[in-house]
Protein backbone atom coordinates (compact mmCIF):
# COMPACT_ATOMS: atom_id res chain seq x y z
CA UNK A 1 0.00 0.00 0.00
CA UNK A 2 2.54 2.64 1.05
CA UNK A 3 4.57 1.85 -1.94
CA UNK A 4 1.35 2.72 -4.34
CA UNK A 5 0.77 5.86 -2.30
CA UNK A 6 4.50 6.62 -3.21
CA UNK A 7 4.28 6.17 -7.19
CA UNK A 8 0.86 8.23 -6.96
CA UNK A 9 2.07 10.61 -5.70
CA UNK A 10 5.60 11.28 -7.25
CA UNK A 11 3.85 10.37 -10.49
CA UNK A 12 0.58 11.58 -10.46
CA UNK A 13 0.59 14.04 -7.18
CA UNK A 14 -2.47 12.02 -6.67
CA UNK A 15 -4.15 14.32 -3.47
CA UNK A 16 -5.97 11.05 -1.91
CA UNK A 17 -2.66 9.60 -1.91
CA UNK A 18 -0.72 12.39 -0.34
CA UNK A 19 -3.80 12.76 2.74
CA UNK A 20 -3.27 8.75 3.00
CA UNK A 21 0.11 9.04 3.39
CA UNK A 22 0.19 12.06 5.98
CA UNK A 23 -2.27 10.22 7.94
CA UNK A 24 0.28 7.31 7.94
CA UNK A 25 3.16 9.27 8.87
CA UNK A 26 0.77 10.38 11.46
CA UNK A 27 0.16 7.21 13.04
CA UNK A 28 3.70 6.09 12.58
CA UNK A 29 5.07 9.82 14.65
CA UNK A 30 2.17 8.83 17.68
CA UNK A 31 3.19 5.22 17.67
CA UNK A 32 3.75 3.92 21.42
CA UNK A 33 1.92 7.13 23.07
CA UNK A 34 0.72 6.56 25.85
CA UNK A 35 -2.55 8.21 24.48
CA UNK A 36 -2.13 6.17 21.01
CA UNK A 37 -3.61 7.78 17.97
CA UNK A 38 -6.77 5.64 17.09
CA UNK A 39 -6.97 5.27 12.87
CA UNK A 40 -8.48 1.71 12.75
CA UNK A 41 -7.54 2.27 8.89
CA UNK A 42 -3.92 1.61 9.85
CA UNK A 43 -1.53 -0.37 11.08
CA UNK A 44 2.62 -0.48 11.13
CA UNK A 45 3.79 -4.03 9.90
CA UNK A 46 6.89 -3.65 10.48
CA UNK A 47 9.87 -1.38 10.41
CA UNK A 48 10.68 -1.44 7.06
CA UNK A 49 7.04 0.52 6.38
CA UNK A 50 7.86 2.72 9.39
CA UNK A 51 11.41 3.33 7.79
CA UNK A 52 9.67 3.70 4.43
CA UNK A 53 6.72 6.16 5.68
CA UNK A 54 9.18 8.21 7.48
CA UNK A 55 11.92 8.74 5.13
CA UNK A 56 9.47 9.46 2.30
CA UNK A 57 8.08 12.54 4.28
CA UNK A 58 10.92 13.90 5.73
CA UNK A 59 12.48 13.60 2.28
CA UNK A 60 9.70 14.75 -0.15
CA UNK A 61 6.68 15.92 1.39
CA UNK A 62 8.13 20.07 1.44
CA UNK A 63 8.22 19.57 -2.42
CA UNK A 64 5.09 18.33 -3.03
CA UNK A 65 3.32 20.47 -0.58
CA UNK A 66 5.03 23.71 -2.13
CA UNK A 67 3.70 22.50 -5.94
CA UNK A 68 0.05 21.65 -4.18
CA UNK A 69 0.11 24.81 -2.13
CA UNK A 70 1.47 27.18 -5.25
CA UNK A 71 4.14 28.30 -2.71
CA UNK A 72 8.13 29.09 -4.23
CA UNK A 73 9.24 25.55 -4.96
CA UNK A 74 12.43 26.71 -2.52
CA UNK A 75 12.96 28.71 0.14
CA UNK A 76 11.28 32.11 0.96
CA UNK A 77 10.09 34.84 3.15
CA UNK A 78 7.36 35.40 5.73
CA UNK A 79 5.75 37.79 3.54
CA UNK A 80 5.34 35.55 0.38
CA UNK A 81 3.23 32.87 2.65
CA UNK A 82 1.29 35.41 4.50
CA UNK A 83 0.21 36.74 1.45
CA UNK A 84 0.07 32.62 0.66
CA UNK A 85 -2.59 31.82 3.32
CA UNK A 86 -5.21 34.13 2.12
CA UNK A 87 -5.73 32.67 -1.41
CA UNK A 88 -8.53 29.52 -1.72
CA UNK A 89 -5.69 26.69 -2.26
CA UNK A 90 -4.15 27.59 1.25
CA UNK A 91 -7.87 27.33 2.51
CA UNK A 92 -8.15 23.74 1.05
CA UNK A 93 -4.93 22.48 1.21
CA UNK A 94 -3.34 24.05 3.94
CA UNK A 95 -3.90 21.81 6.81
CA UNK A 96 -1.72 19.54 4.97
CA UNK A 97 1.13 21.01 6.06
CA UNK A 98 0.04 21.96 9.19
CA UNK A 99 -0.42 18.27 9.78
CA UNK A 100 3.41 17.90 8.18
CA UNK A 101 4.78 20.02 10.88
CA UNK A 102 2.96 19.39 13.88
CA UNK A 103 3.80 16.08 13.61
CA UNK A 104 6.83 16.31 12.88
CA UNK A 105 7.01 18.23 15.79
CA UNK A 106 5.92 15.40 17.93
CA UNK A 107 8.34 12.91 16.54
CA UNK A 108 11.35 15.39 16.99
CA UNK A 109 10.06 15.77 20.81
CA UNK A 110 9.86 12.11 21.80
CA UNK A 111 12.49 10.69 19.91
CA UNK A 112 16.42 10.01 21.85
CA UNK A 113 18.74 9.41 19.14
CA UNK A 114 20.81 12.67 18.25
CA UNK A 115 21.65 11.15 14.94
CA UNK A 116 17.79 10.99 14.21
CA UNK A 117 16.69 14.29 16.18
CA UNK A 118 19.86 16.20 13.27
CA UNK A 119 18.50 13.98 10.24
CA UNK A 120 14.72 15.49 11.46
CA UNK A 121 15.86 19.16 11.49
CA UNK A 122 17.81 18.70 8.55
CA UNK A 123 14.70 17.70 6.59
CA UNK A 124 12.00 19.87 8.05
CA UNK A 125 14.20 23.03 7.71
CA UNK A 126 13.31 23.12 4.23
CA UNK A 127 9.57 24.12 5.27
CA UNK A 128 10.18 26.07 8.57
CA UNK A 129 9.14 29.29 6.63
CA UNK A 130 5.67 27.73 6.56
CA UNK A 131 5.60 28.51 10.19
CA UNK A 132 4.94 31.89 9.57
CA UNK A 133 1.45 30.63 9.47
CA UNK A 134 1.40 28.73 12.32
CA UNK A 135 2.75 31.02 15.48
CA UNK A 136 1.78 28.28 18.00
CA UNK A 137 4.18 25.76 16.55
CA UNK A 138 6.64 28.07 15.48
CA UNK A 139 6.95 28.93 19.10
CA UNK A 140 7.61 24.83 20.33
CA UNK A 141 10.00 24.54 17.24
CA UNK A 142 12.42 27.34 18.25
CA UNK A 143 11.88 25.70 21.98
CA UNK A 144 12.80 21.95 20.97
CA UNK A 145 15.84 23.32 18.87
CA UNK A 146 16.82 25.85 21.63
CA UNK A 147 16.96 22.71 23.93
CA UNK A 148 19.27 20.52 21.33
CA UNK A 149 21.56 23.31 20.82
CA UNK A 150 21.80 23.31 24.36
CA UNK A 151 22.04 20.11 25.43
CA UNK A 152 22.91 18.06 22.17
CA UNK A 153 26.43 16.22 21.12
CA UNK A 154 28.32 16.15 18.22
CA UNK A 155 26.56 17.70 14.98
CA UNK A 156 23.08 17.94 16.96
CA UNK A 157 23.93 21.46 18.31
CA UNK A 158 25.55 22.96 14.98
CA UNK A 159 22.30 21.39 13.00
CA UNK A 160 19.83 22.87 15.75
CA UNK A 161 21.77 26.46 15.59
CA UNK A 162 21.47 26.52 11.62
CA UNK A 163 17.72 25.80 12.16
CA UNK A 164 17.49 28.78 13.95
CA UNK A 165 19.44 31.02 11.78
CA UNK A 166 17.55 30.05 8.97
CA UNK A 167 14.29 30.96 10.67
CA UNK A 168 15.53 34.22 11.51
CA UNK A 169 16.84 35.34 8.18
CA UNK A 170 13.59 33.94 6.48
CA UNK A 171 10.54 35.29 9.03
CA UNK A 172 12.22 38.21 10.62
CA UNK A 173 13.30 40.53 13.14
CA UNK A 174 10.20 39.12 15.63
CA UNK A 175 11.66 35.40 15.14
CA UNK A 176 15.07 36.80 16.00
CA UNK A 177 14.05 38.61 18.98
CA UNK A 178 12.47 35.04 20.14
CA UNK A 179 15.51 33.46 19.44
CA UNK A 180 17.51 35.65 20.88
CA UNK A 181 15.32 35.78 24.85
CA UNK A 182 15.84 31.66 24.29
CA UNK A 183 19.32 31.59 23.95
CA UNK A 184 20.04 33.91 26.58
CA UNK A 185 17.89 31.36 29.08
CA UNK A 186 19.51 28.49 27.52
CA UNK A 187 23.21 29.74 28.19
CA UNK A 188 23.38 28.08 32.07
CA UNK A 189 23.23 24.66 30.22
CA UNK A 190 26.28 25.01 27.65
CA UNK A 191 28.00 26.56 30.98
CA UNK A 192 27.58 22.98 33.28
CA UNK A 193 30.82 21.09 33.70
CA UNK A 194 32.02 19.20 30.85
CA UNK A 195 34.80 16.83 30.30
CA UNK A 196 38.08 17.54 29.11
CA UNK A 197 37.17 15.55 26.03
CA UNK A 198 33.69 17.64 25.90
CA UNK A 199 34.93 21.41 26.76
CA UNK A 200 37.70 20.68 24.01
CA UNK A 201 34.81 20.36 21.24
CA UNK A 202 32.43 22.68 22.67
CA UNK A 203 35.55 25.50 22.45
CA UNK A 204 36.19 24.40 18.74
CA UNK A 205 32.56 25.25 17.87
CA UNK A 206 32.21 28.32 19.94
CA UNK A 207 35.85 29.44 18.04
CA UNK A 208 33.37 29.69 14.73
CA UNK A 209 31.59 32.14 16.19
CA UNK A 210 34.15 34.21 17.59
CA UNK A 211 35.06 36.71 14.02
CA UNK A 212 35.10 40.18 15.45
CA UNK A 213 31.80 41.33 13.33
CA UNK A 214 33.21 41.17 9.97
CA UNK A 215 30.20 39.13 9.38
CA UNK A 216 28.38 41.98 9.23
CA UNK A 217 31.30 44.53 8.55
CA UNK A 218 29.91 47.09 5.46
CA UNK A 219 26.88 46.39 6.17
CA UNK A 220 25.37 49.08 7.99
CA UNK A 221 21.51 47.77 8.07
CA UNK A 222 22.89 44.36 9.63
CA UNK A 223 24.87 46.61 12.20
CA UNK A 224 21.46 48.74 13.13
CA UNK A 225 19.49 45.73 13.51
CA UNK A 226 21.55 44.44 16.14
CA UNK A 227 22.19 47.19 17.54
CA UNK A 228 19.00 47.04 19.82
CA UNK A 229 19.32 43.98 20.86
CA UNK A 230 23.30 43.08 21.47
CA UNK A 231 24.05 45.67 24.20
CA UNK A 232 21.36 44.72 26.98
CA UNK A 233 23.22 41.19 26.61
CA UNK A 234 27.11 42.47 27.03
CA UNK A 235 28.84 45.47 26.58
CA UNK A 236 30.54 44.92 23.27
CA UNK A 237 31.29 48.50 21.48
CA UNK A 238 34.80 50.03 22.44
CA UNK A 239 36.85 53.06 20.63
CA UNK A 240 40.15 51.73 20.15
CA UNK A 241 42.32 55.38 19.90
CA UNK A 242 44.42 55.89 16.47
CA UNK A 243 42.13 52.90 14.71
CA UNK A 244 39.15 53.23 12.71
CA UNK A 245 36.14 52.84 14.57
CA UNK A 246 34.60 49.29 15.30
CA UNK A 247 33.04 46.87 16.94
CA UNK A 248 34.74 44.03 18.66
CA UNK A 249 32.83 41.05 20.65
CA UNK A 250 33.85 39.93 24.29
CA UNK A 251 35.02 35.96 24.37
CA UNK A 252 32.71 35.93 26.91
CA UNK A 253 29.86 37.23 25.46
CA UNK A 254 28.41 34.06 23.98
CA UNK A 255 24.72 35.75 23.02
CA UNK A 256 26.34 38.15 21.07
CA UNK A 257 28.42 36.45 19.09
CA UNK A 258 24.89 34.52 18.60
CA UNK A 259 23.28 37.43 17.68
CA UNK A 260 25.57 38.61 15.00
CA UNK A 261 26.17 34.91 13.40
CA UNK A 262 21.91 34.53 13.62
CA UNK A 263 21.67 37.62 11.91
CA UNK A 264 24.73 38.04 9.02
CA UNK A 265 23.62 35.16 6.70
CA UNK A 266 25.86 34.01 4.78
CA UNK A 267 28.73 35.54 7.04
CA UNK A 268 32.21 33.37 7.37
CA UNK A 269 31.66 31.99 10.28
CA UNK A 270 27.85 30.95 9.05
CA UNK A 271 28.86 29.19 5.82
CA UNK A 272 31.81 27.32 8.34
CA UNK A 273 29.18 25.98 10.28
CA UNK A 274 27.32 24.93 7.16
CA UNK A 275 30.07 23.11 5.86
CA UNK A 276 30.43 21.22 9.18
CA UNK A 277 26.93 20.17 9.22
CA UNK A 278 27.49 19.17 5.71
CA UNK A 279 30.43 16.70 6.38
CA UNK A 280 28.51 15.61 9.16
CA UNK A 281 30.83 16.92 12.02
Amino acid sequence: MVDSWCKAIKEERRLGAIRSMLRAFRFACHCGDDSDVTLPKFSIVSSNVFNKIMLFVLNEMDGILRGLLGAPNTGGRKETIMDLTTTKTWTKHGTLMRIYLSNTLHILTEMTDEQMISFTLKRVKASGVFLAAFPTLLRKYINVALHSWGTGRGALPIVSFLFLRDLCVRLGSDCLDTCLKGCSRSLPKLRAPLSAARRSMRQREIGLLDSPLEAVRGSRRSAAAASPLVPPLSPLVRHRRGEERSVCLDRRSMPARIAITLLAAGSPPARALERREQIGC
